[in-house]
């Protein structure tokens, strides 16, 4: 039954009735492949698998996606990082993670930048606060990634966003908040080199005291974000009566 249906399938795919690079890879016609046709979702996972080594197109890959800014991407901004979530107990390691699929994130990231500046309300201005306790080390339910590289994910993106004092930034908060600045040139070098953790309780009240902090030390409110996003599991600590 199951070879059976591999040949439907096969056939659906070669009549005309799928997408042009479907038919090509039925027909094992990789060398015409032409990846700018390739849907987004489907080119990272395309890239991420050994389907570019076990073709020999990795050199033909690396050649297009190295002259390309950005590279099309529908699906959410978390997804792309995938490859790059090594949560391993209490740290993350540095990923091994092959340079084609370096540049298809950076690019394909780039991409999802550039959608939400056109966009007439997607322009945020809102600061991400990362919840980065050691809860967040979980699993999210549906995505096969920790709590911890989603939070991370958005930080990154939403920075794009923020001008000013609060430019090329994200906030993480477990029992103390602290102000980061995102360093390196691409998306990669940035989640590479951030070396937060998630360790310690969720103090939310701490990002509070972070803003009254920066005020006093002379950041105008007019250099403020608009808002923040917070991104947690939502085990926050008490505050009194109630929680923050």
């Amino acid at each position: 039954e199951k070879f059976v249906a591999y040949k439907k399938y096969r056939q659906l795919k070669a009549k005309g009735t799928a997408h042009q690079w479907q038919q090509l890879i039925s027909k094992q016609l990789y060398k015409d492949l032409d990846f700018g046709k390739i849907a987004g979702r489907a080119l990272a996972l395309l890239v991420g698998s050994k389907f570019l080594k076990n073709h020999d197109l990795v050199e033909k890959y690396s050649e297009w996606i190295g002259g390309k800014s950005t590279a099309k991407y529908t699906g959410f901004v978390f997804e792309l990082f995938k490859p790059l979530d090594t949560y391993t107990g209490w740290s993350w390691s540095t990923p091994s993670v092959e340079p084609q699929v370096k540049a298809t994130i950076n690019a394909q990231f780039a991409q999802l930048v550039q959608t939400g500046k056109e966009g007439v309300n997607a322009n945020s201005g809102l600061l991400v606060v990362r919840d980065t306790s050691g809860s967040m080390g979980s699993e999210v339910p549906g995505c096969k990634m920790s709590a911890f590289a989603v939070a991370k994910a958005m930080a990154l993106y939403f920075s794009e966003f923020l001008t000013g004092y609060f430019a090329n930034t994200f906030a993480e908060f477990s029992s103390d908040c602290k102000l980061h600045q995102w360093k390196g040139q691409t998306p990669v070098d940035k989640w590479i080199n951030d070396k937060c953790s998630c360790i310690g309780n969720t103090n939310f009240q701490s990002v509070i005291n972070l803003f009254v902090k920066l005020y006093h030390q002379g950041v105008p409110e007019s250099e403020f974000p608009k808002g923040i996003l917070c991104i947690s599991d939502g085990e926050l600590d008490y505050c009194g009566k109630s929680t923050n």
